[in-house]
């Protein structure tokens, strides 16, 4: 749900996707939800635990999100291409900046996943206590 939301947010920006077929881009962004088991427990009763939900992108999808402050600089550095030349860049000033466009945010309200991810981790936790109700009839 979260990762159609976010590419359709990142549509309709009309924003700069990707350099070339070299480069990852923007549209490629992924989202995951991670579930951790409970530690030393191997009772039947345990049940996966809800950790996080995280979103995945290049870093340029991020910079488009928050924004570039005016007057930041840029370091200077040198890269390796493929091929395997090394080139030098010079820093320099944003001037301008670059306005955010908090379209994350926007994709994560836009898309349900807070609503689902409450009920469903509600739900969850829910038949977790009961089931430990259970367990604790049998030890009595």
């Amino acid at each position: 749900m979260l990762e159609s939301s976010l590419r359709n947010k990142i549509h309709s920006l009309k924003i700069h996707l990707g350099m070339d077929d070299r480069f990852p881009s923007m549209i490629d962004a992924t989202a995951e939800s991670n579930f951790t088991r409970n530690k030393g427990s191997k009772k039947e009763w345990a049940v996966n635990e809800f950790s996080r939900l995280s979103i995945t992108m290049q870093k340029h999808g991020y910079i488009q999100n928050y924004g570039i402050e005016r007057g930041t600089a840029r370091k200077g550095g040198e890269r390796t291409s493929e091929s395997g030349k090394t080139y030098s860049f010079k820093s320099h000033v944003y001037k301008k900046g670059m306005e955010e466009q908090d379209y994350i945010a926007d994709a994560v309200l836009s898309s349900g996943v807070v609503n689902f991810v409450l009920s469903e981790v509600a739900g969850i936790r829910g038949k977790h206590i009961l089931l430990q109700m259970k367990f604790l009839e049998k030890t009595f």
